[in-house]
């Protein structure tokens, strides 16, 4: 009876343990082991820095600074196809950085344009802005559809007034431009 005892004290035990491991602790290195390159910011009730989730192709960012292994590199041009967006499926992404505060009736002015002239070409908007209101602002749409504007707790210095990334397909290179013009403010 004695070894029975045992063997259920050192069960519980065992259960007690891997209970005791916080849920995100346990997340954290699954996502790890699916990913190794892949960088994981931590939030706490929602408050992330713009810094730690939007990416400036001008700046420096830590997965580039990371090692990648030599297994996600490859040779192959047939990969190759897979990736020729801009040439073979119209993809296109295109930075837009603001010298000042983007004021709400621009910008809603800017999404009225966009949700008509770009539909369902704007396949994706992302950005971190200075609202003229001083807020710092999150904006987020795809397609048509444009989310509430989100308060960011911080903006980083090299973003200036702001970054807005478009990726749309088959937009012509004329209404991108129009676009970025409309949101600087050049056009009415």
């Amino acid at each position: 009876m004695l070894p029975a005892r045992m063997a259920a004290s050192a069960a519980c035990r065992a259960l007690r343990t891997q209970l005791s491991v916080h849920p995100i602790a346990r997340l954290g290195a699954r996502l790890t082991a699916l990913n190794p390159h892949a960088p994981q910011v931590a939030a706490i009730a929602g408050d992330v820095g713009a810094h730690d989730v939007l990416v400036d192709a001008v700046a420096t960012q830590p997965l580039r600074d990371a090692e990648i292994s030599s297994a996600h590199l490859h040779d192959d041009d047939a990969h190759d196809d897979e990736h020729d967006h801009l040439g073979r499926q119209g993809i296109a992404a295109t930075t837009i950085r603001l010298d000042t505060p983007l004021d709400w009736p621009r910008y809603a002015a800017w999404v009225r344009w966009a949700q008509r002239t770009l539909g369902d070409g704007l396949v994706r908007m992302k950005g971190a802005v200075r609202m003229a209101d001083g807020e710092i602002r999150a904006l987020h749409a795809v397609m048509r559809l444009f989310s509430a504007p989100s308060p960011l707790s911080s903006l980083p210095d090299e973003f200036g007034a702001g970054v807005i990334i478009l990726v749309t397909q088959d937009v012509a290179p004329s209404t991108l431009d129009e676009a970025r013009r409309r949101l600087l403010g050049d056009v009415q």
